[in-house]
């Protein structure tokens, strides 16, 4: 159960009535604080609609997040996102599986995004190896956004699982389909 209670969209003021839409749980209780919450998506837009780096790996980072977490909203969410975005199937096993130091397919750049993210979001620092790799691969530009991109979510992390905000039943089907294995 959530620790905060879930705003009614229509309860809210006419001018916060966009930052919370009925059908998500995380903005329903993050607009508790509709300056921070409004900062907040102004932010995540960037990152998901203005960023310059590859989507695909965007996204693949954001579910790892949510697998290396664990949290299951961050991480459902992000694999409906990233199936758009053109994470497949096969990548979001790989997410996994390289999560437990098995052998995948992917590529040493999508291993190289991974790998930081999991520094990241279990430490504060990213390994000088893994950093040289991604700013040779990706400049410094998109280095940058991969990592206000996984920083900005593991701080999104840190809110769903402190909130204890809850899946909708909408995205429920994808921790059937792609269950995260520590969560067992």
């Amino acid at each position: 159960m959530a620790r905060v209670p879930y705003i009614e969209t229509a309860s809210l003021p006419e001018a916060d009535r966009e930052l919370a839409p009925a059908h998500s749980h995380i903005f329903r209780a993050l607009v508790h604080a509709p300056g921070a919450l409004r900062r907040y998506k102004g932010l995540t837009k960037h990152i998901r609609e203005e960023s310059r780096l590859d989507p695909r790996l965007r996204e693949m980072a954001l579910i790892q997040i949510g697998y290396s977490a664990p949290c299951p909203y961050e991480y459902t969410h992000h694999i409906k996102t990233g199936l758009r975005y053109g994470v497949s199937p096969a990548d979001i096993l790989a997410i996994a599986d390289d999560s437990e130091g098995l052998p995948t397919a992917l590529d040493a750049l999508a291993k190289a995004v991974l790998a930081a993210t999991r520094q990241l979001t279990h430490g504060f620092d990213v390994d000088d190896d893994v950093f040289a790799t991604l700013q040779a691969e990706l400049g410094n530009e998109q280095l940058l956004e991969l990592l206000f991109a996984v920083t900005t979510y593991t701080a999104t992390v840190r809110l769903l699982t402190t909130l204890r905000v809850e899946v909708e039943d909408a995205y429920r089907g994808y921790l059937a389909t792609y269950p995260i294995r520590s969560l067992g």
